[in-house]
């Protein structure tokens, strides 16, 4: 239900007049002494939407602003912090804002606002959230079935604007767009429209501004951030990794200091712990999982735990969509190729219950070459060689996957210490593999392309293969012997760069020749790479074994 005092702006109960500033801009001016009265009509000023005001202040200006700070935003978050926890708070008009400027001549503070949201637009959003509220039926619910759905509903309904333009609960109810902001915003007034009190705070994460809820429930409060546990896209799930957090579990979040203060901490009592509710969790062989990587061919059974009060018969197995993957209603788990997919495992009955979200992804190794079948098997079986490379097994493998390669096979045989990386190429800065790149590339085992540049996808010669695969062998064990010349007939092709590499590949048993012929120049196809790589894990580990015995 709608309070006397509308929750977006007010009754305009106040005259103000207009009088003559410098430089002939007008604005509208009111004196005041102290912090509560300049609050109050900077509170005023917003709610009416005044694009040009100024207030002058004839009190102690360190009472106003004590740390020195003169901006608008300070103002904004002061008058935010300050307000009391009602349904009528200054929340909704602190955080309508679009640009705000602030200028001051002696003890006169001059603002020149604009507005995300027009009064008749912000009506909009209030007629949204009062539909949204009645269509939820909440009578008899508790603040925790409240806040979960709400949380449901913005989380799903609403994606995130990557053009970075829609910052208002108005743009995200009419174009199902918005930023932080507005999630922020339309998040706030739900729960006050279904009496769950609540504020906005602001903050940075991810070295970005950005803004997220509190919420009290049972006299303590929990953090909430619908931004990040948001759908990437309509018919997705969700995440609720940022629902009803305490202070130390709401990870990557740093409040402004507003929002520290022993006064705004002690009206807002955060919870000691995160808040506690009946949760899905998922489990293969009695380990609970987040994501899985299956193969094609070889279906998983999947449990799952059932909260208090739940039957099996309720339980849900979802896919978002058919993409190679499915699931059966007892949670086996296939796939007939390679995809990616996500699960949601959920109880109907249960509205209260928490769903688990199950990241998958299938491989099928059955594309590699029969040769190569059973060794890309076992190097896969070790958990050393990425899904990501698990396809196209007869293309050629670029610099940037044998970096990749590399990594995930020297950090699982041995202890690495922290790497003093910098980047000097100019052509792999938003690259998937960057750090792999920059550690293969300290650690000497495949260096530019130039002095400037990497080239990140250009494929490897079997030649420049040999060199790579030696240079690993070195890192883990230590540099090899000199090697006898190896005996390919078209051992004069073989530049002269690689030969000592090739002689030590083909001696240690790496890499091998076709018909006599180790065809330098030609190109390195990953399954070849692979199964040099798992040759180089079985001497690592054959290694370790004899120095245990």
């Amino acid at each position: 239900m709608i309070t006397a005092k509308h929750w977006i702006w007010r009754i305009i109960i106040t005259f103000v007049a207009a009088f003559s500033l410098c430089g002939g801009v007008f604005a509208i001016e009111d004196t005041c002494n102290n912090v509560d009265e300049f609050y109050a009509i900077f509170e005023e000023n917003l709610t009416q939407q005044i694009e040009s005001f100024a207030i002058k202040f004839t009190g102690d200006a360190d009472d106003l602003h004590p740390d020195g700070r003169v901006n608008s935003s300070y103002f904004q978050r002061q008058m935010s912090a300050r307000d009391a926890d009602d349904a009528d708070n200054v929340d909704f008009v602190a955080y309508n804002i679009s640009t705000a400027r602030l200028s001051q001549i002696d003890n006169r503070y001059i603002f020149n606002v604009t507005y995300l949201a027009t009064h008749e637009e912000l009506a909009v959003v209030e007629d949204y959230v009062e539909t949204v509220i009645e269509d939820f039926s909440f009578e008899g619910k508790d603040d925790f079935l409240k806040t979960k759905y709400i949380y449901e509903h913005v989380s799903t309904n609403f994606t995130y604007d990557h053009t970075l333009t829609q910052f208002s609960a108005y743009d995200g109810v009419t174009t199902g767009a918005m930023v932080c902001q507005g999630y922020a915003l339309l998040t706030s007034a739900l729960l006050w429209e279904a009496d769950v009190p609540n504020r906005i705070v602001t903050g940075t994460s991810r070295m970005q501004n950005h803004a997220w809820n509190i919420v009290e429930i049972d006299g303590a409060w929990y953090n909430l951030d619908s931004t990040w546990d948001a759908v990437d896209e309509a018919d997705k799930f969700m995440d609720w990794n940022y629902f009803l957090k305490n202070q130390a579990d709401f990870l990557g979040h740093d409040s402004f200091s507003f929002y520290l203060t022993d006064t705004y901490l002690d009206d807002h009592p955060f919870a000691e712990e995160s808040y506690n509710f009946p949760q899905m969790k998922v489990f293969v062989d009695e380990d609970e999982v987040y994501s899985l990587i299956i193969r094609t061919g070889m279906p998983v059974a999947l449990d799952a735990v059932f909260p208090e009060n739940t039957s099996k018969e309720s339980v849900t197995w979802d896919m978002n969509v058919e993409d190679g993957i499915s699931v059966t209603e007892d949670g086996l788990l296939s796939a007939d190729k390679a995809a990616r997919d996500i699960m949601q495992v959920s109880a109907t009955e249960n509205n209260d219950i928490i769903p688990a979200k199950l990241y998958i992804q299938s491989v099928d190794l059955t594309t590699a070459s029969p040769w190569a079948f059973d060794t890309i098997t076992e190097y896969y079986l070790s958990q050393i060689l990425p899904p990501d490379l698990c396809n196209d097994f007869q293309t050629g493998i670029t610099r940037s996957e044998v970096a990749l390669l590399a990594v995930e096979l020297i950090t699982q045989t041995m202890e690495i210490d922290d790497l003093n990386m910098t980047n000097e190429y100019l052509d792999i800065d938003n690259h998937p593999y960057f750090i792999q790149i920059l550690a293969c590339s300290s650690w000497g085992i495949i260096g530019g392309d130039s002095s400037t540049t990497f080239a990140p996808d250009r494929v490897l010669s079997r030649e420049e293969a040999a060199a790579v695969l030696v240079r690993v062998v070195e890192y883990i064990t230590g540099e090899l012997p000199q090697a006898p010349q190896a005996t390919f007939s078209d051992r004069a092709d073989i530049s002269p760069w690689a030969t000592e590499s090739v002689d030590k590949a083909a001696y240690i048993g790496l890499l091998q020749g076709n018909d006599g012929l180790f065809k330098p120049q030609d190109t390195m196809t990953r399954e070849e790479f692979m199964v040099a790589m798992n040759r180089v894990y079985l001497m690592h580990m054959q290694t370790a074994l004899e120095e245990v015995a």
